[in-house]
């Protein structure tokens, strides 16, 4: 069964780039490109001041928020498959 996911769905004063619900937990996952999102713009840098107010927020408000890069986003053929696993469903 695939997930209802809904893209640049806004919350509390944010867009979120994926936001599902799974048993009624709330998640949030976050495509972030490392250049803007990412101390030093690399991949392995920590996310940035914003990011990280905002991820706090969510939190706040219940969601479990998930990390991803962009550009590994972008490169993964089923993503659905993807989110299941990282939500542990399957």
């Amino acid at each position: 069964q695939g997930l209802v996911i809904h893209q640049q769905y806004f919350v509390e004063g944010y867009f979120l780039d994926i936001f599902t619900t799974v048993n009624g937990q709330l998640f949030a996952i976050e495509c972030e490109g490392a250049r803007y999102h990412r101390v030093g713009g690399n991949r392995t840098g920590r996310l940035l001041g914003d990011d990280i107010l905002k991820e706090r927020i969510l939190t706040q408000c219940g969601y479990k928020v998930i990390h991803i890069l962009y550009e590994e986003w972008i490169t993964i053929q089923d993503q659905q498959r993807w989110l299941r696993q990282k939500l542990h469903l399957d």
